[in-house]
């Protein structure tokens, strides 16, 4: 099952790619995930395509407002108050109980 990260990830790069850009023409209908028309390409859209496309054809990376999402870290690598908890001592078994009232009566005696 893809995750999130998966589907911005695939997403960022249908979306950066050159085929993608050169579609972003004024007036275009924009097409939505679930294959519906969902709005028109806009002049300002089509600015920052043409702009991105001529970074690419530099060599350059493209510019991003937003920094690149990193994969989220596994749940077991953060620190949670729980894990700095100190250990809870073991529970004595019934056996442990009687062997230390053993010896306590030993050490009176």
């Amino acid at each position: 099952m893809p995750t999130l990260w998966d589907l911005k990830s695939a997403l960022r790069a249908y979306t950066r790619s050159g085929q993608y850009l050169r579609a972003l023409s004024t007036g275009a209908v924009r097409v939505g995930l679930d294959g519906e028309a969902a709005g028109a390409v806009t002049p300002e859209d089509e600015a920052v395509a043409t702009e991105r496309l001529a970074e690419m054809a530099k060599g350059a990376a493209p510019r991003t407002k937003v920094a690149p999402a990193l994969p989220p870290e596994a749940p077991a690598m953060r620190p949670t108050a729980e894990s700095e908890k100190p250990a809870a001592p073991k529970r004595l078994s019934l056996a442990d109980l009687r062997e230390a009232g053993r010896r306590r009566r030993g050490a009176a005696a």
